[in-house]
């Protein structure tokens, strides 16, 4: 049997899962910014909080980073949002409104470049292809890959 490795090497900040809503959001990520935390908090506008956050600027953050968001208690919420500005010590701006959460402090994210320092590319810029995707998502099914804070169990849904 031939094993294949993911050339795309996605995870799961790479492809945003949304079971609830039946939505998948792709976007390649460059260098971590701010590694994932549990404790992002959303209150239906433009604007994304962390209030235990040390400092969102003294972080690099910048404009057109991506935020992504893996986890809410509204499956709404999960997905990539670009950075707009705004970009303060516990929070930052995006573009479009992320819908409010109910459950205050419990979004599971992490802000990155949208492209790798040096000018490489994005981990998925070329694109990943639809059986690199169902793998993906085969074995994020199967197993819920540890330390995701509270990111779905995707066995829990019908996988088709």
């Amino acid at each position: 049997m031939v094993f294949v490795t993911d050339p795309d090497n996605l995870d799961r900040f790479d492809v945003a899962v949304d079971p609830l809503g039946e939505r998948i959001s792709i976007r390649g990520l460059g260098t971590e910014r701010i590694g994932f935390s549990t404790t992002g908090d959303s209150n239906g506008t433009n604007f994304f909080g962390d209030n235990s956050q040390s400092d969102f600027s003294a972080s690099g953050v910048a404009v057109n980073d991506i935020l992504a968001i893996i986890s809410a208690d509204t499956g709404d919420i999960i997905g990539h949002f670009t950075v707009s500005g705004s970009i303060t010590t516990t929070g930052i701006g995006v573009f479009g409104d992320i819908p409010a959460n109910t459950a205050a402090d419990n979004l599971t994210y992490k802000l990155s470049e949208p492209t790798a320092a040096g000018g490489v590319a994005e981990s998925a810029t070329d694109g990943a292809t639809l059986q690199t995707l169902y793998s993906f998502l085969k074995e994020e099914w199967r197993v819920l890959s540890a330390g995701l804070g509270a990111a779905e169990d995707l066995i829990q849904f019908t996988f088709q």
